[in-house]
């Protein structure tokens, strides 16, 4: 028999690194992704979904044999690779953040507390960059600096006729912008788009936009809304349909979509070990603090069941 003892203290250097697995779930998972799109975790380069299609499968009874044809398919999904990089020099450091903490008379400061809230900072911040690419991320935008041009987002792939012929367009809104007094007739016209299966199921269907729209719809339906004029604010819907907000979203877009079109793909596994701070004057004698984080990420759409369809501003 053997007497193990546990102690509760709390090494100081434990304090210094955020969790990882909750760390990444916050910067990949944000408020309702995974209710508003298909993820797909765990994807290190590139993965299938597969998706299966049957002809008429119900016959009239007899003895003979007549199959069906079923078309067995798969689409590809792979993800794009990031770099988090940030650099904090220690006199900075020094003299912002503990200078701010003496004024208010707390002699006892520790070098985890600045911490707890960089990690907190960053993760919100790389969540926020996330959501911008997600829709609006393009591979060909310029210059080489440009902060979109690291992975094509939703927008670009929804025009993509080519590789997406299954998305369709709502080609009778010519309109510059989305207001009050169109965005009623765009999101019905929208749903019009899709087909009738998708229709009946609801629970499935999403409404895609910016908030800017969203608060023209609010506008738009205000004087029809008694609950949200007297006692508080409701879940937006149109017509039995979820309205998901999308912080990022260009306002020159309304997307309506079987969720499970859109495929949100990532890494998310084996991220943990990059989480970290480097002290570089323990090796290279600079007083900078460095953190480096590698991430993957990839926004996808399944167009086979014709399931997806968007409005555009006119030019």
């Amino acid at each position: 028999m053997r007497n193990l003892k546990f102690s509760l203290d709390v090494q100081a250097n434990a304090l210094l690194c955020p969790n990882p697995t909750e760390w990444f779930e916050r910067s990949y998972l944000q408020e309702n992704i995974v209710d508003n799109f298909r993820t797909v975790p765990g994807v290190k380069e590139s993965t299938k979904i597969a998706h299966n299609t049957f002809g008429n499968l119900i016959q009239t009874a007899g003895c003979s044999w007549n199959a069906t044809d079923t078309e067995l398919d798969a689409e590809d999904i792979d993800v794009c690779k990031f770099d988090v990089m940030v650099q904090v020099c220690q006199y900075d450091l020094e003299s912002s953040f503990v200078s701010q903490n003496m004024l208010k008379g707390d002699a006892n400061w520790q070098e985890s507390e600045f911490l707890a809230y960089y990690w907190s900072e960053l993760q919100a911040k790389v969540a926020e960059e996330l959501q911008i690419l997600r829709w609006n991320g393009d591979v060909a935008a310029t210059p080489s600096t440009n902060p979109l041009n690291k992975c094509d987002g939703y927008l670009v792939k929804l025009e993509d006729t080519t590789n997406y012929p299954g998305v369709k367009e709502l080609d009778s809104f010519t309109d510059l912008q989305f207001d009050k007094d169109n965005i009623v007739d765009v999101l019905a016209g929208l749903i019009a788009l899709l087909p009738e299966a998708t229709i009946s199921n609801q629970n499935n269907v999403r409404i895609y936009m910016s908030a800017s729209n969203a608060f023209a719809y609010q506008l738009a339906t205000l004087g029809l809304n008694h609950n949200f004029n007297y006692t508080g604010e409701l879940a937006l819907t149109f017509a039995g349909f979820k309205i998901a907000v999308q912080p990022g979203m260009s306002n020159d877009y309304v997307v309506i979509a079987n969720k499970n079109s859109l495929v949100y793909a990532f890494d998310g596994e084996g991220d943990e070990k990059n989480l970290k701070i480097v002290n570089m004057s323990d090796t290279t004698a600079e007083p900078i603090m460095r953190t480096r984080i590698g991430m993957k990420a990839g926004f996808h759409i399944l167009d086979e069941g014709n399931e997806v369809a968007y409005a555009k501003v006119g030019a």
